[in-house]
């Protein structure tokens, strides 16, 4: 073999070795593109999930509020018929019902 074939020869292996390389980097990539996807559905449906409890979260408050409005109204009830007997008792002269 003369210089040039050697030389040659030493190009194609170095070729050779670059190509696997790029061929290896070009699956990695494929692979990284579909683990990519993945993650992009699973962030999607975690979106909906918090949307979801986000609903949930709003509506349990409104019942809370509307419960707590409701245990108001009955506290105050019950504060106002406690003064109409107070002023029944009062009127009859008997004495105070201890709590």
């Amino acid at each position: 073999m003369t210089t040039t074939d050697h030389r040659l020869d030493e190009l194609g292996k170095d070729v050779g070795k670059i190509l696997e390389i790029v061929s290896t980097l070009v699956e990695d990539n494929k692979t990284m593109k579909k683990d990519i996807s993945g993650m992009k559905e699973d962030i999607l449906g975690m979106k909906e999930d918090i949307a979801t409890m986000q609903e949930d979260i709003s509506t349990m408050q409104i019942k809370l509020d509307t419960v707590i409005s409701h245990s108001m109204e009955n506290t105050n009830w019950n504060k106002e018929q406690d003064k109409r007997l107070d002023r029944v008792d009062h009127h009859l002269h008997l004495p105070a019902l201890a709590a």
